[in-house]
């Protein structure tokens, strides 16, 4: 029974390879999803594998490999997810810019075929370490995400708040990687430097992540007691700029590691409105 259905699966592939003669890259890759949306996983994988394979079109070769490592990481092989995106990796080095179409619900993949979407490095790294989680090696993991610049990597287009987003996320992963290997108090450095920040979908998870570690470590009284210490030692730096243009930033430090992206001209705004009502140590007070 083994050999006949490995035999459908042969026949079935190369029927596919077949059709697929003559076509461009792109075609391909397009035939590609619409098999997996239908739950045609042979003809999926027989044009992903045709496209990644390909010297040409090296967009479409990262996304190939993205969309097989992203199939074997559903289907719990997590290894072959992590040899593919290390692919993907070393094939993105080689181009300057990498588009990729956007796949992440087939309704929308089939209406707005066009629509393209930046594949970063920082992207590739951070579902490497996903995976590396899933391995529960955790310390491959934060090698990964330590090889991602957030300002270079990732798709920040130039905003800070998009910055603090995207770095917010990093952060995340590498605070459960650090947990992974029971290094709490390098799980809390990643998690400070984003605390007085509410920006993008991600904080809320960051930001319990960091009071149950700071509760269980410390206990809720101390906490609270150290971030009002920490608001009187807290100044307002000024710095001239070569441009001529005046910086203003607070200089302020949170059990010890000073807080960054903290670009204010009024103290008191700050640690009224910044750190006494911020989200964060809103949620600490809670009962």
């Amino acid at each position: 029974m083994r050999i006949d259905k490995y035999f459908v699966i042969i026949i079935t592939g190369l029927s596919f390879m077949s059709s697929m003669e003559g076509q461009s890259n792109k075609e391909i890759f397009r035939k590609g999803i619409n098999s997996l949306c239908n739950d045609d996983t042979t003809s999926f994988l027989a044009a992903m594998n045709q496209c990644s394979n390909t010297k040409m079109d090296s967009d479409l070769v990262v996304s190939a490999l993205i969309e097989l490592a992203g199939f074997y990481k559903a289907h719990e092989n997590p290894h072959r997810a992590i040899g593919l995106l290390h692919s993907a990796l070393n094939r993105f080095s080689k181009v300057e810019s990498i588009q990729y179409y956007q796949t992440d619900t087939c309704t929308l993949f089939l209406e707005y075929v066009d629509w393209k979407y930046l594949i970063t490095r920082g992207g590739i790294l951070k579902e490497m370490s996903k995976n590396y989680f899933i391995l529960n090696m955790h310390d491959s993991a934060i090698i990964a995400l330590n090889k991602i610049n957030i300002y270079s990597d990732l798709n920040t287009i130039g905003c800070l708040s998009d910055v603090i987003i995207q770095g917010s996320e990093v952060a995340y992963l590498k605070a459960k990687a650090y947990l992974g290997l029971h290094d709490t108090i390098s799980a809390i450095d990643q998690l400070l430097d984003y605390c007085l920040h509410a920006d993008g979908n991600g904080y809320e998870m960051s930001h319990q992540l960091l009071k149950r570690i700071l509760f269980d470590t410390y206990g809720k009284t101390y906490v609270l007691n150290e971030i009002e210490r920490s608001l009187k030692s807290a100044k307002l730096v000024k710095t001239l700029m070569k441009s001529g243009v005046t910086n203003f930033e607070i200089d302020f430090y949170l059990f010890g590691r000073k807080m960054p992206y903290l670009y204010y001209n009024d103290i008191d705004y700050f640690k009224e409105y910044v750190v006494r009502q911020s989200d964060f140590v809103r949620l600490l007070e809670e009962e």
